[in-house]
């Protein structure tokens, strides 16, 4: 539908990930952290569905760490794949981008379903025998199709469409 980076459709651009939005890492939390009280720590396991219960955090926190309903999120180690976050106010974890869409207009839900068919290759350049991750600059490299606003908005109603009859 969009072509490769080689042989593009025509109106379709390839961008780098690093060249469409900026990614916050989570905070390092420690154990001694976690408690019963506050904001829910998003783990990757929260995401993935293999942990249900949340650790909670009540204390200071930088405020890019800070997770609202509609954030895209990008777990990139030990398990790698990209979450719209609907759980309410909470605080990330490391290993966990927060996606800031702050350098080029693109339709979040394009961008997911962009970034999740990367996800093999993502894993291909990851590094680690028994936990992979992404090197960040790898990560800033993989390039997505960039079509005009238009097509990204008819292909993520089609895909959403497609995904309800499921």
């Amino acid at each position: 539908m969009f072509g490769t980076e080689d042989n593009p459709s025509s109106g379709v651009e390839f961008e780098r990930l690093g060249d469409l939005a900026s990614y916050v890492n989570g905070f390092a939390f420690k154990p001694a952290d976690w408690g019963t009280k506050g904001l829910p720590i998003i783990r990757i396991q929260n995401l993935t569905g293999s942990g249900v219960e949340f650790n909670y955090y009540d204390g200071e926190y930088p405020e890019q760490v800070e997770v609202n309903d509609g954030d895209v999120l990008i777990s990139w180690s030990a398990s790698l794949g990209v979450y719209l976050w609907n759980k309410g106010t909470a605080i990330l974890n490391q290993h966990i981008f927060k996606v800031v869409f702050d350098k080029k207009t693109i339709d979040k839900y394009f961008f997911m379903y962009a970034v999740q068919q990367k996800l093999d290759e993502m894993g291909d350049k990851s590094h680690g025998s028994t936990m992979k991750h992404i090197v960040k600059k790898a990560f800033d490299n993989i390039k997505i199709p960039y079509p005009e606003d238009r097509r990204q908005v008819s292909f993520s109603e089609l895909v959403k469409q497609s995904d309800k009859s499921k």
